[in-house]
Formats: structure tokens, sequence, C-alpha cells
């Protein structure tokens, strides 16, 4: 009996991250959070053009944000994710390799946008109803680019 139970246990821990990341993918890919993302694809990124880059991982998916030239870009790993309603989906991520959030967006057509941003274990959201609770200012609607276009800007 315990030798099947710890044969239970051994495949779980082999298989478990793989079937969990192909979670994650396939809720990113159904939603259609792959893929790169600017609020103009014509522009480079800037203060004023936030890029984001989507790709599919072994441990599920990452993403990162440029803000361009003289600033360093924001690395996430999706940790899970799960769809809210028709057009939003709920996003654990690590954000630089050490703060935990939970985002939830909005997809509008080929538009997306952060409606909320809320650090574990913290009250105080960042974002709530898409504006940035530290200055009032909205989040921006980020359009699918091409990624030839995205990445001849760069």
């Amino acid at each position: 009996m315990k030798t099947a139970i710890g044969a239970a246990v051994a495949l779980y821990l082999i298989f478990a991250p793989a079937v969990h990341a192909e979670s994650v993918r396939q809720t990113l890919d159904e939603f259609g959070f792959l893929g790169s993302w600017a609020q103009d694809c014509e522009r480079p990124a800037d203060r004023e053009n936030v890029w984001r880059e989507v790709t599919a991982t072994d441990d599920g998916a990452r993403f990162t944000e440029s803000l361009g030239a003289g600033f360093v870009p924001s690395s996430y790993r999706v940790l899970a994710a799960k769809r809210a309603g028709a057009d939003g989906i709920v996003l654990s991520i690590e954000l630089n390799g050490h703060i935990q959030q939970e985002l939830t967006m909005v997809r509008r057509g080929n538009r997306i946008r952060t409606m909320v941003n809320q650090p574990f274990g913290s009250d105080a959201p960042v974002v709530r109803d898409g504006v940035v609770t530290a200055n009032g200012l909205s989040t921006p609607w980020l359009t699918r680019c091409e990624a030839s276009r995205l990445r001849a800007a760069l």
C-alpha cells in the first residue's frame, strides 16, 4: 500500500508542473494574451508608450513591459491564470523575481487593459477600477501589434 501511494505521489510530482504550465498557457492563449502589445505599435517604447511582450515558457508564461531607453523593463512570471467572464482574466504573477501580485485584465477586441493590481498580503491595491491609486491616472489600453512591426520599432 505504501509503495502504491509513494508511486502516485512521485507521478504527481513529475507531471503536475507540466500540467499546470499547460493550463496557464492554454488559459492565456484562449484569452488572447500571448503576443506583442503596445499603446501605439508604430512608436518606440517610452513613458507614454508601454510595450508588453508575452511568451509561453516551459513553466507557463512570462511577459515584460518596457518604457524604453533609460528604464529597466519589468519582468513578470505568470504563476496562475483563470478566466473572469467572457472578456476578463485574473493572473497571479511574480514581478521582477520577488513581488507577488494579482492582476485583473479585460480585453475588448484587439485591446487589453489592467483593471486591478493587488499585491499579495496588502489591503492597498496599486490599480483599482483601471485607475492607478498613487496618481489617479487611468491604466492605458494596449493594442495587439504584429510582432514584426513591434520588433522593427525596437
